[in-house]
């Protein structure tokens, strides 16, 4: 990359499972696109996919102020749906998923799967009057009794991407 003049803007790696993934923008000029394609294609042992984004230097880009931002967190015995219905009522608020992360494991008694999904959920300004993450936090703690798991809305300053265990 760097021998294509190239240099990274953002990045996010994971890890699913047994499988690595790592995304990221990578600005190069444009007379070296080739060379940074040839480099990604000659790796060996992993699959890359190299998309070209054109970018206007006419053009401002410009990202909407967060209104409102929030971690939410589910901890509980997996079931069928449950991201579905965390992210329905989270929408029906007008709430934007920025981050999500989920996985499971086997509790440690009786072999149960215990289910977690941990994100950041954000609505732009101006938010409606009625907005109000009391109501929210509400709604969500009654769908995790219906469920039975926790789910947790906290009032996050930031949008950058949490960890784990944090």
């Amino acid at each position: 990359m760097t021998d294509a003049g190239g240099n990274v803007g953002e990045s996010h790696a994971s890890k699913v499972g047994t499988y690595f993934s790592l995304t990221l923008s990578i600005h190069v000029p444009r007379e070296n696109l080739g060379k940074l394609q040839n480099s990604l294609a000659g790796l060996t042992g992993m699959s890359t996919n190299c998309i070209e984004a054109e970018r206007d230097p006419n053009v401002v880009k410009i990202e909407p102020s967060v209104g409102y931002s929030g971690r939410f967190v589910l901890e509980g015995v997996d079931d069928l749906g449950l991201v579905h219905k965390v992210t329905s009522l989270l929408a029906k608020y007008h709430l934007s998923i920025d981050t999500m992360e989920t996985s499971d494991e086997i509790a440690p008694h009786g072999g149960t799967t215990l289910f977690r999904i941990d994100g950041i959920a954000t609505g732009p300004n101006p938010l409606p009057k009625s907005f109000e993450p009391d109501g929210i936090r509400e709604e969500l703690g009654a769908l995790g009794d219906s469920l039975n798991v926790d789910i947790t809305l906290k009032d996050n300053i930031t949008r950058r991407r949490v960890g784990w265990r944090s």
